[in-house]
Parts: structure tokens; sequence; C-alpha cells
């Protein structure tokens, strides 16, 4: 019994540190998602640049692609 509960509680903590670091990761892509669309917006508005809508959508689509790529790779090392 005594082994099952120091296996548990070790388990417990891995897994409360994964939702930690989730929950952290999922903020910062967040707010550079919002930032980035939100200087897109003001930058067109002002019309410092133009900003083609295209090729928009393709950054964000990439940053969201490699947030979740950063995550899952620091994800598999901590499960070594």
């Amino acid at each position: 019994q005594a082994r099952h509960d120091a296996h548990s509680r070790a388990f417990f903590q891995f897994i409360s540190a994964n939702r930690w670091m989730c929950f952290r990761m999922d903020s910062i892509m967040f707010v550079l998602l919002a930032l980035s669309s939100f200087l897109a917006v003001v930058v067109q508005q002002s019309g410092w640049f133009n900003v083609d809508q295209v090729v928009l959508g393709l950054a964000l689509t990439l940053l969201l692609q490699l947030g979740n790529t950063f995550f899952w790779s620091v994800r598999q090392n901590a499960e070594v």
C-alpha cells in the first residue's frame, strides 16, 4: 500500500506540473496571437504598411502550429 501511495503522489505531481505548463504555454500563445492580430489591424488602418489578408492568415496559422509543435516537444521531453 505504501508503494502504491508513493507512486500515486509522484504521478499526481507529474500531472499537476504538466497541466500548469500547458496553461502557461496556452496563455503565452493566446497573448502572441492576440497581439499579432491587433497589430495587424492597427498597421492596416494606419496605412503604415499594406497587410495582405492571405499572408496574415497564413502567418497566424503557422504561429498556432509552431506553438503546438513546441508544446508537444516539451511535453515529450518531460516524459522521459
